[in-house]
């Protein structure tokens, strides 16, 4: 606890450099063996959440002519519309 102490007073871009798996591990190195399990489920999650992020990213691109062929448009598309002969 002392080491994330002593980093937490350094500004935020000297702690995102300091914090590396060294750090990290020094961390879990020091936990009962009860929450070393926590710490690996919670990085599992971690990682399966990142996955899924990951996956929906990828499925959102959009591919042009994707749809192509799956829409067909009215011959009259163009004509003029009943509803609107009073207003022309």
């Amino acid at each position: 606890m002392e080491i994330i102490e002593k980093y937490l007073s350094l500004p935020a871009v000297k702690l995102t450099k300091i914090m590396t798996e060294k750090l990290i591990l020094s961390e879990i190195y020091q936990l009962p063996e009860t929450l070393k399990l926590e710490v690996l489920h919670f990085v599992t999650f971690l990682k399966e959440e990142y996955k899924q992020k990951h996956i929906e990213k990828v499925e959102n691109v959009r591919i042009f002519g994707k749809s192509k062929g799956r829409y067909k448009i009215a011959q009259d598309f163009n004509a003029p519309l009943d509803d609107f002969k009073e207003y022309m």
